[in-house]
Protein backbone atom coordinates (compact mmCIF):
# COMPACT_ATOMS: atom_id res chain seq x y z
CA UNK A 1 0.00 0.00 0.00
CA UNK A 2 1.34 3.59 -0.77
CA UNK A 3 0.18 7.22 -1.53
CA UNK A 4 1.82 9.56 -3.77
CA UNK A 5 3.35 12.18 -1.96
CA UNK A 6 4.96 15.32 -4.24
CA UNK A 7 5.19 12.40 -7.00
CA UNK A 8 7.02 10.34 -4.68
CA UNK A 9 5.38 6.74 -2.82
CA UNK A 10 5.05 6.87 0.68
CA UNK A 11 3.60 4.28 3.42
CA UNK A 12 0.53 5.37 5.28
CA UNK A 13 1.44 5.94 9.01
CA UNK A 14 1.97 8.95 11.19
CA UNK A 15 2.52 10.50 14.67
CA UNK A 16 0.93 8.57 17.98
CA UNK A 17 -0.79 11.25 19.82
CA UNK A 18 -0.57 11.21 23.72
CA UNK A 19 -1.68 8.28 25.55
CA UNK A 20 -2.16 6.24 22.58
CA UNK A 21 -1.27 2.66 22.31
CA UNK A 22 1.29 1.79 18.97
CA UNK A 23 -1.31 -0.60 17.62
CA UNK A 24 -4.32 1.99 17.85
CA UNK A 25 -2.52 4.67 16.34
CA UNK A 26 -1.09 2.19 13.09
CA UNK A 27 -5.03 2.02 12.55
CA UNK A 28 -6.11 5.51 12.64
CA UNK A 29 -3.83 6.50 10.65
CA UNK A 30 -4.39 4.09 7.96
CA UNK A 31 -7.65 4.62 8.03
CA UNK A 32 -7.66 8.50 7.86
CA UNK A 33 -5.71 8.36 5.39
CA UNK A 34 -6.59 5.52 2.59
CA UNK A 35 -10.54 4.63 4.29
CA UNK A 36 -9.51 0.97 5.04
CA UNK A 37 -9.73 -0.32 8.45
CA UNK A 38 -6.89 -2.79 9.23
CA UNK A 39 -5.55 -5.58 11.86
CA UNK A 40 -1.88 -4.64 13.31
CA UNK A 41 0.06 -7.38 13.10
CA UNK A 42 3.84 -8.06 14.36
CA UNK A 43 5.90 -5.25 14.82
CA UNK A 44 8.98 -5.36 12.35
CA UNK A 45 11.47 -3.34 13.38
CA UNK A 46 12.42 0.55 14.39
CA UNK A 47 14.14 3.37 11.78
CA UNK A 48 14.91 6.21 12.35
CA UNK A 49 14.55 9.76 10.69
CA UNK A 50 15.31 13.62 10.51
CA UNK A 51 13.17 16.04 9.70
CA UNK A 52 12.92 20.01 9.71
CA UNK A 53 10.39 21.31 11.94
CA UNK A 54 10.69 25.86 11.89
CA UNK A 55 14.25 25.35 10.93
CA UNK A 56 15.40 22.94 13.32
CA UNK A 57 16.53 19.47 12.72
CA UNK A 58 14.15 16.86 14.44
CA UNK A 59 14.95 12.68 15.08
CA UNK A 60 12.71 10.78 15.49
CA UNK A 61 11.90 6.93 15.86
CA UNK A 62 9.69 5.17 13.66
CA UNK A 63 7.63 2.01 14.26
CA UNK A 64 7.09 -0.51 11.28
CA UNK A 65 4.25 -2.75 11.65
CA UNK A 66 3.16 -5.66 9.02
CA UNK A 67 -0.50 -5.03 8.53
CA UNK A 68 -3.76 -6.75 7.48
CA UNK A 69 -6.84 -4.74 5.49
CA UNK A 70 -9.90 -6.26 6.83
CA UNK A 71 -12.60 -4.04 5.71
CA UNK A 72 -13.16 -0.38 3.72
CA UNK A 73 -12.92 0.71 0.31
CA UNK A 74 -9.52 2.94 -0.62
CA UNK A 75 -9.84 6.47 -1.15
CA UNK A 76 -7.89 9.77 -1.28
CA UNK A 77 -6.94 11.89 1.80
CA UNK A 78 -6.72 15.92 1.31
CA UNK A 79 -3.58 17.56 2.09
CA UNK A 80 -3.50 21.25 2.04
CA UNK A 81 -5.65 21.02 -0.88
CA UNK A 82 -3.84 18.63 -2.45
CA UNK A 83 -5.77 14.90 -2.99
CA UNK A 84 -3.41 12.10 -2.06
CA UNK A 85 -4.59 8.83 -3.52
CA UNK A 86 -3.74 5.58 -2.22
CA UNK A 87 -3.47 2.34 -4.49
CA UNK A 88 -1.68 -1.24 -3.97
CA UNK A 89 1.95 -1.92 -4.84
CA UNK A 90 3.63 -4.90 -6.25
CA UNK A 91 6.99 -5.02 -5.22
CA UNK A 92 8.19 -5.39 -8.80
CA UNK A 93 6.99 -2.07 -9.82
CA UNK A 94 8.75 -0.40 -6.71
CA UNK A 95 11.77 -1.08 -8.50
CA UNK A 96 10.43 1.68 -12.18
CA UNK A 97 8.38 4.47 -9.32
CA UNK A 98 10.06 6.77 -7.68
CA UNK A 99 9.48 6.37 -3.72
CA UNK A 100 10.23 7.83 -0.19
CA UNK A 101 13.11 5.85 2.18
CA UNK A 102 10.36 5.35 4.22
CA UNK A 103 9.04 2.68 1.15
CA UNK A 104 12.67 0.69 1.78
CA UNK A 105 12.73 0.74 5.13
CA UNK A 106 9.87 -0.91 5.45
CA UNK A 107 10.76 -3.54 2.99
CA UNK A 108 13.97 -4.11 4.50
CA UNK A 109 12.85 -4.68 8.15
CA UNK A 110 10.59 -7.01 6.79
CA UNK A 111 13.10 -8.89 4.58
CA UNK A 112 15.07 -8.95 7.75
CA UNK A 113 12.63 -10.61 9.63
CA UNK A 114 11.69 -13.61 7.30
CA UNK A 115 15.15 -14.16 6.84
CA UNK A 116 15.56 -14.92 10.83
CA UNK A 117 12.46 -16.67 10.79
CA UNK A 118 13.26 -20.16 10.94
CA UNK A 119 11.46 -22.77 9.30
CA UNK A 120 12.69 -26.01 10.33
CA UNK A 121 11.42 -26.95 13.60
CA UNK A 122 8.47 -24.41 12.99
CA UNK A 123 5.17 -25.01 13.77
CA UNK A 124 3.28 -25.79 10.72
CA UNK A 125 -0.38 -25.99 11.94
CA UNK A 126 -2.94 -27.02 14.19
CA UNK A 127 -5.74 -29.24 13.84
CA UNK A 128 -8.94 -28.67 16.19
CA UNK A 129 -12.13 -30.89 16.13
CA UNK A 130 -15.24 -29.46 17.17
CA UNK A 131 -18.24 -31.02 18.59
CA UNK A 132 -20.72 -28.03 16.55
CA UNK A 133 -18.75 -26.46 14.31
CA UNK A 134 -21.53 -23.85 14.37
CA UNK A 135 -21.56 -23.51 17.71
CA UNK A 136 -18.12 -23.92 18.79
CA UNK A 137 -16.37 -22.20 15.70
CA UNK A 138 -17.74 -18.23 16.54
CA UNK A 139 -15.47 -17.84 19.55
CA UNK A 140 -12.35 -19.12 17.48
CA UNK A 141 -13.85 -16.78 14.62
CA UNK A 142 -13.29 -13.77 16.61
CA UNK A 143 -10.30 -14.37 18.76
CA UNK A 144 -8.11 -15.21 15.28
CA UNK A 145 -9.87 -12.27 13.70
CA UNK A 146 -8.78 -10.18 16.57
CA UNK A 147 -5.20 -12.17 16.98
CA UNK A 148 -4.89 -10.88 12.62
CA UNK A 149 -5.45 -14.60 11.53
CA UNK A 150 -7.54 -14.45 8.21
CA UNK A 151 -9.47 -17.34 6.38
CA UNK A 152 -7.17 -19.09 4.15
CA UNK A 153 -9.86 -22.08 3.18
CA UNK A 154 -13.38 -23.01 3.90
CA UNK A 155 -15.54 -26.25 3.39
CA UNK A 156 -18.38 -27.74 4.65
CA UNK A 157 -18.57 -27.79 8.76
CA UNK A 158 -14.62 -26.77 8.48
CA UNK A 159 -12.14 -23.76 7.85
CA UNK A 160 -8.84 -22.73 8.15
CA UNK A 161 -7.29 -19.54 9.49
CA UNK A 162 -3.71 -18.77 8.44
CA UNK A 163 -1.35 -16.09 9.40
CA UNK A 164 2.20 -16.06 7.88
CA UNK A 165 3.36 -19.50 7.49
CA UNK A 166 1.36 -21.22 10.47
CA UNK A 167 -2.85 -22.03 9.91
CA UNK A 168 -4.96 -23.11 12.52
CA UNK A 169 -8.08 -25.84 11.21
CA UNK A 170 -11.40 -26.34 13.18
CA UNK A 171 -13.61 -28.31 11.45
CA UNK A 172 -16.22 -31.29 12.86
CA UNK A 173 -15.03 -34.76 11.31
CA UNK A 174 -17.49 -37.70 10.68
CA UNK A 175 -15.21 -39.42 12.36
CA UNK A 176 -15.27 -37.59 16.03
CA UNK A 177 -15.81 -39.11 19.26
CA UNK A 178 -18.77 -38.11 20.81
CA UNK A 179 -17.60 -36.68 24.07
CA UNK A 180 -16.59 -33.06 25.28
CA UNK A 181 -13.09 -32.00 25.28
CA UNK A 182 -11.59 -31.88 28.83
CA UNK A 183 -8.03 -29.80 29.17
CA UNK A 184 -7.23 -31.70 32.05
CA UNK A 185 -7.31 -34.98 30.51
CA UNK A 186 -3.74 -36.10 28.77
CA UNK A 187 -3.41 -34.35 25.18
CA UNK A 188 -3.95 -30.44 24.72
CA UNK A 189 -4.36 -28.36 27.84
CA UNK A 190 -4.33 -25.50 25.80
CA UNK A 191 -3.12 -22.80 23.03
CA UNK A 192 -1.09 -20.04 23.71
CA UNK A 193 -1.07 -16.85 21.31
CA UNK A 194 1.22 -13.63 21.40
CA UNK A 195 -0.42 -10.14 21.54
CA UNK A 196 1.62 -7.43 20.61
CA UNK A 197 1.32 -5.28 23.60
CA UNK A 198 -0.35 -4.81 27.45
CA UNK A 199 -2.45 -2.33 26.28
CA UNK A 200 -3.78 -4.23 23.76
CA UNK A 201 -4.38 -7.85 25.74
CA UNK A 202 -6.25 -5.48 28.50
CA UNK A 203 -9.00 -4.68 25.84
CA UNK A 204 -9.20 -8.22 24.03
CA UNK A 205 -9.71 -9.03 28.26
CA UNK A 206 -12.84 -6.39 28.27
CA UNK A 207 -13.97 -8.44 24.94
CA UNK A 208 -13.67 -11.60 25.70
CA UNK A 209 -16.86 -12.66 27.55
CA UNK A 210 -18.99 -11.01 24.59
CA UNK A 211 -17.45 -13.36 22.05
CA UNK A 212 -17.90 -16.96 23.78
CA UNK A 213 -14.76 -16.71 25.83
CA UNK A 214 -15.13 -17.02 29.76
CA UNK A 215 -12.01 -15.74 32.03
CA UNK A 216 -10.01 -18.15 34.03
CA UNK A 217 -8.07 -17.22 37.24
CA UNK A 218 -9.69 -13.51 36.78
CA UNK A 219 -8.81 -12.65 40.56
CA UNK A 220 -5.21 -12.60 39.52
CA UNK A 221 -5.23 -11.23 36.16
CA UNK A 222 -2.55 -10.32 34.40
CA UNK A 223 -0.35 -12.05 36.68
CA UNK A 224 -1.82 -15.82 36.89
CA UNK A 225 0.89 -16.94 34.84
CA UNK A 226 3.73 -15.08 37.47
CA UNK A 227 5.05 -11.55 38.28
CA UNK A 228 6.63 -11.36 35.03
CA UNK A 229 4.23 -12.90 32.92
CA UNK A 230 1.06 -10.59 31.41
CA UNK A 231 -1.58 -13.11 30.25
CA UNK A 232 -5.02 -13.78 30.23
CA UNK A 233 -6.55 -17.11 30.35
CA UNK A 234 -9.39 -17.76 28.83
CA UNK A 235 -12.14 -20.67 27.86
CA UNK A 236 -14.84 -21.34 25.62
CA UNK A 237 -18.05 -23.38 26.21
CA UNK A 238 -16.57 -26.13 24.43
CA UNK A 239 -13.93 -26.73 27.30
CA UNK A 240 -10.88 -25.30 25.07
CA UNK A 241 -8.58 -22.69 26.97
CA UNK A 242 -6.40 -20.12 25.32
CA UNK A 243 -3.62 -18.22 26.35
CA UNK A 244 -2.57 -14.49 25.95
CA UNK A 245 0.44 -13.38 26.16
CA UNK A 246 1.71 -9.32 25.58
CA UNK A 247 4.95 -9.28 24.45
Amino acid sequence: MAATVADELALPGGGIEPGEAPEDAVVREFFEETGLTIRPGRLLGTDTFARDVGGAVKHSLRLMFEVEAAAGELRAEVIDGVECLPRWVSLDELDSVPHLPVVEAGLRLRRDVLRQAPVEGKLHHVELWLEDFERDGAPWAWVLNELGYSVDAEWTNGVSYRLGGTYIVLETSPDIARQPHDRMRPGLNHLAFGVSSRERLDKLNEAAPLHGWAPLFAEKYPHAGGPRTYAAYWENSAGFEIELVAQ
